[in-house]
């Protein structure tokens, strides 16, 4: 917004100055964020058209998801820490949310990922093989749960870092399912065919 401000002396003249008013801003330079759980990004803002003095007040939509620490001139920057799977977003406010003025960006902490190379198996009875799954996107407190579907055909052990090794051995003929799930519900499954 602008205004004009005239100035006048008798039999001189005037002079006009125009006023502009700028736009307060908080300034964000990303939309969004990815950060795996159990790690932290710092994100950096400006203030613009402010001075540098007014604090901007944070908050998260959901703190068990994503939660912040602030720091720097005016609370400008955010250390945000991925707390668990999902997400969540960050806002803040030049003073508090009545001014108006505000920021916000969303922080994605991705869903765990599970394959494996090879969904077909064949073992006999009496014997075992295993298959390693990668996994993408895990936490270092989290794992693989493996599940078989019959297990009077076949029996399972898991092991390796986040267990993700899974070792079966062949109880009987027959086929069976075996089934790796990560937090978050992502699954792979590995079909296992038993012979004499």
């Amino acid at each position: 917004e602008s205004a004009v401000i005239t100035a006048s002396v008798e039999g001189i003249g005037s002079i006009n100055i125009e006023v502009t008013v700028l736009e307060p801003q908080i300034v964000c330079p990303v939309n969004s964020v990815d950060i795996s759980k159990g790690n932290y990004k710092y994100v950096y803002t400006t203030l613009k058209n402010i001075p540098s003095s007014d604090l901007i007040v944070w908050e998260s939509s959901d703190l068990s998801k994503a939660e912040f620490v602030t720091s720097g001139t005016s609370n400008r920057t955010v250390r945000v820490v991925a707390k668990d799977y999902g997400t969540a977003t960050i806002t803040g406010y030049l003073g508090s949310k009545e001014s108006g003025i505000s920021v916000s960006f969303q922080v994605n902490v991705p869903y765990p990922i599970i394959n494996v190379n090879n969904t077909m198996q064949t073992v006999k009875v009496g014997k075992h093989k295993f298959v390693t799954a990668s996994t993408q996107n895990m936490a270092s407190e989290d794992h693989v749960e493996w599940m078989v579907d019959n297990p009077a055909i076949l029996s399972i052990a898991a092991s390796g870092s986040k267990n993700s090794k899974v070792t079966f051995t062949g109880l009987g003929e027959g086929d069976a399912v075996i089934t790796g799930t990560v937090p978050g519900g992502n699954s792979v499954s590995i079909f296992v065919h038993v012979t004499k």
